[in-house]
């Protein structure tokens, strides 16, 4: 595996938490020379509340009269801290367990997700994730994006029903990270859950590109992943429909996401995951100005 690059990545390889925090970190940190100023650094800002010191957080947000009260670290948070918080929400339905080169779109979002988190608590701001059936607190700095790091290499698929169950908060960015193998109706229900003027959402729609092709052998047989059942066919005879079917449903769910403004990207898990980041970092950065 060359550390210089990491093109190309053996999901194999993420066998821990450890190892996807080595491989994120190695990947994020060739995109941070582009990463925004925070201001939160400023003077003047309106005071909210304190929260405890947490590893990774600047020395000089380190409010030093409390100290001296409770021989204890605290930050002092300010109302503009919370204005760039990023909500990672990563879609596990049993049908992201579907893989092309050993990469499933589970393991392919995890890895996207604990690089956006990372590019994001370099630059001062705060992250949380949520699932299905798991949700992670919100909070700053480098020992929180690595506690994240366990709780989402251990995220599996799960068989709820829910699509997404959040409450939209103001002056945050959503990233959702999905197959959209779910009803367009539900989706249009995310959307008017997530987006509104003081939101931001960013959809990435994770693809196989055999999947996108249906480039299978002859006879091959396909797995609903949602119900376990099975269909041997050939890929061919059904290319067409396939596709009508696949296209329509795509054009529907971008119709959804661009009456609302917001971002859709196609998202392959055989490439880079460079590419996906860098789409990523883009978006975001757009929605901060």
């Amino acid at each position: 595996m060359a550390s210089n690059s990491l093109a190309w990545i053996d999901p194999l390889a993420i066998d821990s938490a450890k190892a996807l925090e080595w491989i994120a970190k190695s990947i994020a940190k060739g995109q941070l020379q582009g990463k925004h100023r925070s201001q939160r650094l400023s003077s003047g800002y309106e005071f909210s509340q304190y929260r405890p010191y947490v590893q990774g957080d600047d020395l000089r947000l380190i409010d030093w009269k409390m100290y001296a009260k409770t021989d204890k670290y605290y930050i002092k948070q300010s109302d503009v801290e919370r204005d760039h918080d990023l909500h990672l929400i990563i879609d596990n339905s049993k049908s992201m367990e579907y893989a092309e080169d050993n990469w499933s779109k589970l393991l392919f979002a995890k890895l996207v997700s604990a690089c956006v988190s990372y590019v994001i608590t370099q630059q001062g701001d705060a992250f949380t994730w949520s699932s299905m059936d798991k949700y992670f607190n919100r909070a700053l700095g480098m020992q929180h994006w690595k506690n994240s790091l366990h709780a989402l290499h251990d995220l599996g698929t799960t068989t709820t029903a829910r699509l997404i169950n959040l409450k939209p908060e103001n002056n945050k960015v959503y990233l959702w990270l999905t197959d959209l193998y779910h009803d367009i109706e539900d989706i249009k229900s995310v959307v008017d859950t997530l987006k509104h003027t003081n939101t931001e959402l960013i959809v990435f729609h994770l693809l196989g590109e055999k999947e996108e092709s249906l480039d299978f052998p002859n006879n091959s047989t396909f797995i609903d992943l949602e119900t376990n059942q099975t269909i041997q066919m050939n890929p061919k005879e059904y290319l067409a429909q396939y596709r009508e079917h696949l296209d329509s449903h795509i054009e529907n769910c971008k119709k959804v996401f661009y009456a609302k403004g917001i971002n859709y990207h196609k998202a392959y898990i055989n490439r880079p995951v460079q590419y996906t980041l860098k789409l990523f970092l883009e978006s975001y950065n757009k929605s901060l100005i």
